[in-house]
């Protein structure tokens, strides 16, 4: 069964649909960023994001959108700087003019107007009144208020000692590590082949269970050559689910678990976040360094399964 969402095609048609759009490809309205959206032959192809506070000069702003300029050389590149200050929306602007020759609009958006020159008198900005956020939320995708916001969301609301105890319960009844992998193999087939996924609250036992499983190397690996692009919306909306019950202690696996899986999907900006808190938790494993290089050079993620069965066909390795 195919759950990878189709494709979503919105005709961008003004800058106001541009602006539209861009909280619906990062799945969060921008502050304190800057978007390089990259366009080839009418096709979007890249949405990149970095946050201005690590743009303050043009050797950052190279090492971070450089990779993603040079493998699509002949793009239309539309950068837009959200930032309350015009000076600084404009210096990492005018950094990218320099950085690429081939920028077809510059904007800057301050929260209540947008701007396609500096200290002309601006357009009300409003994204979520454009054709193209009517369009992208007729299709299904989800934005939420902010980045933070975000995180917050998959950081969970249980308390931290709430978890502890819950591992020390789980790790307590699992009496080997075959016992927990079958118990945690159990709860993630029961999950993943429940007709109505997206509603199903794990317990936090399962959580911690499943966070538990993945903190083995060999066993997260074995799990994430068993990701394809058909399950990859499932996994995203499991491994959400665990990051928010597991203690920080058993976290890294499910991080990096999700991040494999939000890349997959097609879902960078996620990607992102995960890989902020295992950079965070100091466990970033040969997984997450491939998934911030993936997004680094804006590998498209439909080639995930070729990539998946050449590792397997090299390392030998059976998937989950």
């Amino acid at each position: 069964m195919t759950t990878t969402p189709p494709p979503v095609a919105v005709r961008i048609a003004s800058t106001e649909d541009l602006l539209g759009i861009v909280p619906s490809l990062l799945g969060f309205h921008p502050g304190e960023s800057l978007v390089l959206i990259l366009v080839c032959a009418g096709r979007l192809e890249v949405t990149a994001r970095g946050d201005l506070a690590e743009l303050t000069d043009y050797a950052r702003l190279e090492d971070s959108f450089g990779l993603v300029l040079d493998r699509f050389p002949g793009a239309e590149v539309f950068a837009i700087a959200y930032t309350p200050d015009p000076v600084a929306g404009w210096r990492v602007l005018d950094d990218v003019g320099r950085l690429t020759l081939s920028w077809a609009r510059r904007v800057h958006v301050d929260g209540q107007r947008w701007y396609e020159a500096p200290g002309g008198p601006g357009q009300p900005y409003d994204p979520s009144a454009t054709a193209s956020a009517a369009a992208a939320t007729f299709a299904g995708i989800t934005v939420r208020g902010s980045r933070p916001e975000r995180l917050a969301a998959l950081e969970g609301t249980y308390r931290e000692e709430d978890r502890i105890r819950a591992a020390t319960r789980v790790l307590a009844e699992a009496v080997t590590p075959a016992e927990l992998a079958a118990r945690a193999d159990a709860v993630a087939r029961e999950f993943l082949t429940r007709p109505e996924t997206e509603g199903a609250a794990l317990s936090l036992a399962d959580r911690v269970l499943l966070a538990a499983d993945v903190v083995d190397g060999d066993a997260r690996e074995a799990r994430i050559l068993g990701l394809s692009r058909d399950t990859s919306v499932r996994m995203v909306a499991l491994w959400s689910q665990v990051v928010q019950g597991a203690p920080q202690a058993l976290a890294g696996g499910a991080w990096t678990m999700l991040a494999v899986s939000a890349w997959v999907q097609g879902d960078g900006a996620l990607a992102r976040l995960c890989l902020e808190q295992l950079l965070r938790l100091d466990e970033f494993d040969p997984w997450a360094e491939f998934v911030g290089l993936a997004c680094d050079q804006a590998v498209n993620p439909e080639c995930w399964d070729r990539i998946r069965a050449d590792y397997l066909l090299v390392s030998g390795r059976v998937p989950i």
